[in-house]
């Protein structure tokens, strides 16, 4: 693209060096890299956009000059993390880590989502990436962005499947039986164990007294 910047272009150097780089290799191009990162940092500095032209020389031909040699073959380059085009399902994730941990977005987005991403590096370890998924409520998109997996492979959906199950299972725990079902008693030994009788303590021999008989006896 055309209209990227030399901060656009080290960032996709960086995120896709060692996919192709040996170690000694990437080292020497990281070094490149950082140069071209001071120039950047001048142009932030002095707003002299003249020195893109040196950040450029170093994140392209450094890099490159840094290699020993060529290796055949098909390599999946991926954008980085934090492109603007990812930014939707960032600001998902953040949104989510930020309301269960009790954070600012910002924060979440800053300090939070970087360690996710690393413990949790493709998938690696198993069972803390669905703890993670289970605790942050990650659909497919939300376990793809963080580990760096693809979001329609195998791994990934059993992670989310299984973290549903955990999620289930803790809120069955928590629940204090309320989602547990109680037994109906029946309707007919109720009544006799608890029968409403409105002429109870009453024989047939007591006398009921007359209310207008009452009132006579009263006048009188």
């Amino acid at each position: 693209r055309v209209d990227e910047t030399p901060d656009d272009l080290t960032k996709w150097l960086e995120n896709n060096l060692l996919a192709v780089y040996e170690p000694s290799e990437a080292a020497r191009a990281y070094d490149a890299l950082a140069n071209a990162d001071r120039w950047l940092g001048r142009v932030r500095a002095t707003q002299n956009y003249s020195y893109w032209r040196y950040a450029t020389d170093n994140a392209a031909s450094g890099v490159a000059a840094a290699r020993d040699g060529t290796s055949g073959g098909w390599t999946r380059y991926s954008r980085p993390q934090f492109w603007p085009g990812s930014d939707e399902t960032a600001d998902k994730i953040c949104q989510r880590i930020a309301d269960r941990s009790g954070l600012s977005i910002d924060t979440a987005r800053r300090n939070v989502l970087p360690f996710l991403s690393a413990m949790t590096h493709h998938c690696k370890p198993r069972e803390l990436t669905v703890a993670m998924a289970a605790a942050y409520d990650l659909d497919e998109a939300g376990v793809s962005f963080i580990t760096g997996s693809g979001e329609s492979t195998n791994k990934v959906e059993s992670i989310v499947a299984d973290a549903a199950e955990r999620r289930d299972e803790a809120m069955e725990a928590h629940s204090g039986g309320a989602f547990a079902g109680t037994p109906g008693g029946d309707k007919g030994d109720s009544d006799e164990s608890n029968p409403i009788n409105t002429d109870e303590g009453r024989t047939d021999n007591d006398e009921q007294t007359d209310p207008v008989v009452d009132n006579e006896q009263c006048r009188r």
